[in-house]
């Protein structure tokens, strides 16, 4: 049985009291009137971290020799939720005529100390309310909600050994830090409700070392006891309601779905009349149940999906779901006699569980589709239901029902998009060798794992274009990661992620754009990205930097050219920072026409030219001309890197390949390359000029002469 821990003790530790010959005084009021007087004066006074709360101004006469009445207001104080933070060493009284007049108090904490507990705890209320509650709510449905809410995000603290704040007995513990005792799940419960408008009380039982709830639901007050709708030991993904809403009677008996009776309890007075609820279906749904519009969605214990009417109060069955079982691990005979699906409801669709397969349906049950299977001897066990957390879908894996189980990330409900992935699945599993597919992925921008895996070892292209900004090629055989994860595909532009002084560095004044890919590490493949620049860098040589942040620098990756559209293609295999550095055209005036591209112009006579050295390129006359015209093109100027056509500050062989696959007609050399690879001067590259450059990288000339 769980139990309660106390704040304080039964009995102040020291009772400090004055002129105690004096006779007392008796009350003048009642003692319940009384306890709630003094609270809201004590609860002020610990709010404000006074030392010494004065009381005596309310003349009720409480007697310094009567502790345990005294013990009892200060406990009964202590156990607000709303004063969590409140850890004070000791608590003394001082008395006048044998009458308390103060209240002392020696605090553990300072304000300054506790401010930001209080801000977080805030916060994380703020946060549950808005993503689980709405205003069209009934305070029936908010109720569920919120003790759903905390069975499924909080752990039993059942050895004392989870790190917590007050010990497991504070809302703190339960909300922020997510476990805690019985105290504990009450006061988080009871602080929820009554931020809701909601009203609750803490019931406890001395015998039974145990507390729980009082709610009022439409004038009438129910109990529930959170803590033990809760399995123990936790199990993700499951949550009870044999609990919820249930009047004295059905509390204190036990039936089919409560195997313990509750009894000897303080409820301050309150008693649960109504049995309105004591019969209801939930008892048996061993789920979380969703809610939307007043419908209540959720399995039933035989696995049905049914859906509950909050106005109408009927409950229907939808659709069986499967007949599938849960069979012992590593046994094919021998199975589990339950039903062990999850059902969440997320955007208007509906997610479940079989033992190895994630199914999709609307929310009347039509269009089930299957949408991802588990294999279980790679996650060492079955699905025994699902846990959506923060629009991730993790499917709950064990080997026996009653094992806690792991949680296993297997889909992302956000970022993925269903239609779009099962088209974009059947679409390469029907490919064939050399194929290529192009898809749209602008509103997703995610690469899903299942299609890596699908294309991984084939001889198969897939693209996955983002509007007219970007895309990325991928070929299956370049996929090279033995498990494959989700790839986000955004990239943003100059997000200034690169140190200005880095950036500095590299640029020395040249044209920089900055490229940020929002995936965070490798991804397992190599990636052709194809990325819109800008048409003002059309044509222009340019270099791609990496941002190394572990070593603080900035390392080269590649030499790159911006085609005719203002696209770049780099190619990658890990998300970082790069920089694509745009080099300087240095043609003087002049333009340097494709051969192909031909114009009247007069006949010039052959041009006289200064042998040029190794570093300085040909200078050229101006020729003189007659009067007979003929088709040819425009001498090329002065050329600072002559042969060095990717800009890589030598003459090499990779040069030799740019030349060799432009003559061939596998590649072509972008216009503003062409004055680089005309190494013979004569407005044309052509063999003459692919044999010259070898000549010079085998040292058999030492420059470029006419």
């Amino acid at each position: 049985m769980k139990s309660v821990k106390r704040i304080v003790s039964t009995a102040l530790a020291a009772v400090l009291s004055i002129n105690m010959s004096t006779a007392i005084v008796p009350a003048v009021v009642s003692a319940q009137e009384q306890d709630i007087t003094i609270n809201d004066v004590l609860k002020e006074g610990l709010s404000n971290f006074e030392t010494a709360v004065d009381i005596s101004a309310f003349e009720y006469g409480i007697s310094a020799e009567d502790i345990a009445q005294i013990s009892s207001i200060i406990n009964q104080v202590f156990v607000d939720p709303e004063l969590f933070y409140i850890n004070v060493g000791s608590v003394n009284v001082t008395a006048k005529n044998g009458i308390i007049t103060k209240v002392k108090f020696e605090y553990n904490n300072t304000p300054e100390e506790v401010n930001p507990l209080i801000e977080k705890f805030n916060q994380k209320v703020d946060s549950i309310i808005s993503n689980n509650i709405t205003e069209d709510m009934t305070d029936l449905e908010k109720a569920l909600k919120l003790h759903d809410y905390i069975v499924l995000n909080s752990k039993y603290d059942l050895e004392s050994t989870i790190e917590d704040y007050n010990g497991g007995i504070s809302a703190y513990d339960i909300l922020v830090m997510g476990n805690g005792v019985c105290q504990g799940y009450a006061q988080a419960y009871s602080y929820l409700l009554n931020h809701l408008g909601i009203e609750s009380v803490m019931a406890t039982s001395e015998e039974m070392v145990h507390a729980w709830n009082l709610v009022k639901i439409d004038g009438e007050w129910y109990h529930v006891d959170v803590t033990w709708d809760d399995p123990l030991p936790d199990a993700a993904g499951r949550v009870n309601h044999s609990y919820f809403m249930l009047s004295d009677e059905a509390i204190a008996t036990e039936s089919q779905t409560r195997l313990s009776a509750h009894h000897s309890w303080d409820s301050k007075g309150i008693t649960a009349t109504s049995t309105k609820y004591d019969n209801e279906f939930w008892a048996s749904v061993g789920t979380e149940i969703f809610i939307n519009n007043h419908q209540w969605y959720f399995i039933s214990e035989d696995g049905q999906y049914s859906t509950y009417s909050a106005d109408s109060a009927q409950v229907s069955t939808n659709v069986s779901l499967d007949e599938e079982k849960w069979y012992v691990w590593n046994e094919t005979t021998q199975f589990w006699a339950g039903k062990y699906t999850s059902l969440i409801v997320s955007d208007g669709k509906v997610y479940y569980n079989t033992p190895t397969m994630i199914y999709s349906m609307n929310l009347d049950g039509s269009c089930k589709e299957g949408l991802k299977y588990v294999n279980p001897y790679e996650t060492n066990g079955y699905m025994y239901g699902l846990v959506l957390e923060n629009d991730k879908l993790y499917a709950v894996i064990k080997q026996a029902p009653a094992d806690a189980g792991t949680l296993v990330e297997v889909m992302d409900l956000h970022l993925e998009n269903y239609s779009y992935i099962e088209t974009m699945l059947s679409s390469i599993e029907d490919m064939q060798d050399g194929d290529s597919s192009v898809f749209d992925v602008t509103e997703e921008k995610v690469l899903p794992a299942q299609a890596i895996d699908l294309i991984k070892g084939r001889d198969i292209e897939i693209v996955l274009e983002i509007e007219d900004s970007y895309s990325w090629a991928i070929n299956g055989q370049d996929v090279s990661s033995a498990e494959t994860k989700d790839i986000n595909l955004e990239i943003n532009q100059d997000k200034g992620e690169v140190p200005e002084s880095m950036l500095a560095d590299i640029a020395s004044g040249k044209d920089t754009v900055e490229l940020d890919l929002e995936h965070d590490g490798e991804f397992g493949f190599k990636a052709d990205i194809s990325y819109n620049i800008g048409s003002e860098f059309s044509e222009r040589p340019a270099t791609l930097y990496y941002y190394n942040e572990s070593e603080n620098k900035m390392d080269k990756v590649q030499d790159v050219v911006v085609n005719a559209d203002g696209k770049v293609v780099i190619s990658l295999n890990h998300a970082s920072s790069y920089v694509v550095v745009m080099d300087q055209i240095n043609i003087d005036d002049k333009t340097y026409k494709d051969p192909s591209v031909t114009t009247d112009v007069p006949k010039t006579e052959q041009p006289t030219t200064t042998a040029p050295s190794e570093t300085e390129p040909p200078v050229t006359t101006e020729p003189t001309t007659t009067t007979t015209t003929t088709t040819t093109t425009a001498e090329p100027s002065v050329l600072k890197g002559l042969g060095d056509i990717n800009s890589n500050g030598t003459v090499d062989l990779t040069d030799l390949t740019k030349i060799s696959l432009h003559l061939l007609g596998d590649a072509t050399l972008p216009t503003v390359f062409l004055p680089y690879a005309d190494v013979t001067f004569d407005g044309i590259v052509d063999l003459c000029d692919l044999a010259t450059m070898k000549q010079y990288i085998m040292k058999d000339i030492t420059s470029f002469t006419k």
